[in-house]
């Protein structure tokens, strides 16, 4: 016993003497931990603006939605494979878990009637009012957001059908519908992207709806669209469960994608904004001594 009690103090000091010389440590890689989002950050927004100085916005915007893309497309058809492996573990036990436990008929056409969010025509027709609305709220050159939503539509199609083809995993017994979820994915990426060009045009001319709070409220909304929408896919049996996890993963990769790269036709915006308020200040200021001229005579 007595050896226990002076091992015991021992082992107390030992440690508290490799906590003050790891606590610094540990502090130093937290300190860079924060940072290093930041960082990354700024090295992307810096890259984006040399791009825009070498090849014009537009041409900036084409390279970035490039490489964006084929980052993108790296990253879904290896776990477009892995769910394929998936099947037997993972999908088919879930599969046959909501084929067991259908609710009444009231729920299943609930969800039919929810799931039609995700589905083409809702989202296309989202898509053509949005970039309506957004000629007319644009500050400066208005082609640039409808434009960006335009084309947005275009890439998750052509991207998805991509993925659709090469990682070709099959689809459940009861549906066609198979990997990634595109209904899942459209509400992410699409309606992600018009909610950040409504809140960067409201931005831009100076709304007070345009705040964090909203945001993040916005955000939120989406998110909880993709949620049920995944669901209902699940519920209804037209997708695997490793679907839906796709589609999440693919939605958030492509939203990501469509903003970084447009903010190199966007900024371009702000910039004449800025400018055009500067020189506007400008000869304000140049009209003033002339104004007091005047007015003395």
């Amino acid at each position: 016993m007595s050896v226990v009690w002076g091992i015991g103090p021992t082992l107390l000091v030992a440690l508290a003497g490799v906590a003050l010389i790891v606590r610094p440590t540990l502090a130093t890689a937290a300190a860079r931990a924060v940072r290093r989002p930041a960082m990354w950050g700024a090295r992307l927004t810096t890259s984006r603006e040399r791009l825009k100085e070498t090849l014009g916005p537009v041409g900036a915007w084409v390279m970035l939605c490039g490489a964006g893309l084929a980052v993108s497309v790296a990253v879904l058809w290896p776990m477009g494979r892995v769910a394929l492996r998936l099947e037997g573990a993972w999908d088919r036990p879930v599969f046959g878990w909501f084929r067991d436990h259908q609710a009444g008929s009231g729920w299943h056409r609930l969800n039919e009637i929810v799931t039609q969010v995700g589905n083409r025509p809702p989202i296309y027709g989202a898509a053509i009012v949005a970039a309506l609305v957004l000629v007319v709220f644009a500050p400066r050159r208005r082609w640039a957001p409808p434009a960006l939503v335009i084309m947005a539509v275009l890439i998750e199609q052509v991207v998805r059908v991509g993925l659709l083809r090469v990682v070709d995993r099959g689809h459940p017994p009861t549906s066609e519908g198979t990997w990634p979820s595109g209904g899942v994915g459209r509400i992410i990426a699409i309606y992600g992207f018009i909610a950040f060009l409504t809140f960067w045009c409201a931005r831009r001319r100076g709304l007070r709806v345009a705040n964090r709070r909203t945001a993040l409220a916005a955000g939120a909304l989406i998110a909880v669209m993709a949620t049920v929408e995944g669901y209902s896919r699940l519920y209804l049996q037209k997708h695997w469960l490793t679907d839906v996890l796709g589609g999440y993963v693919f939605g958030c990769l492509l939203l990501a994608v469509l903003v970084y790269a447009g903010r190199a036709l966007l900024d371009v915006n702000a910039a004449a904004d800025e400018s055009g308020e500067a020189i506007a200040g400008d000869a304000a200021d140049a009209a003033r001594p002339d104004d007091v001229m005047s007015a003395q005579r």
